[in-house]
């Protein structure tokens, strides 16, 4: 569309948005080259608790059924809750079994997932 120089900043040529509506819902979901994993929707913020319990009930079973004579590789977004200490020592203990991807932090443009 153009406008004339004016216009630009013309309330009556501007539409005011909400960003996503207004509402949000957050999930957790994994894939791989071998099929979807699992989707769950989230009921609360996501902690280092609660992420750790999505790896263990979620992530683990997926990875042992996708890849049961391979190590996977696993890529996540480096938010907080993925760096707590006690997640990395959980990818360390299932280092035989996941391996886990060394990405930039906040890279969603990056992030196949984003896109799924």
């Amino acid at each position: 569309m153009w406008r004339t120089p004016h216009e630009a900043m013309d309330p009556a040529c501007q539409v005011g948005t909400v960003q996503a509506g207004g509402l949000s819902v957050m999930v957790w979901g994994a894939f791989s080259w071998h099929g979807m994993g699992p989707l769950v929707i989230l009921d609360a913020t996501l902690t280092g608790a609660r992420y750790l319990q999505l790896l263990g009930d979620r992530l683990h079973p997926f990875v042992r059924f996708q890849h049961p004579d391979d190590i996977a590789v696993y890529q996540d977004d480096n938010a907080g809750p993925h760096r707590a200490i006690f997640v990395r020592a959980w990818f360390n203990e299932h280092a035989g079994g996941i391996q886990q991807l060394n990405w930039p932090p906040r890279s969603p443009d990056m992030n196949p997932i984003e896109h799924i």
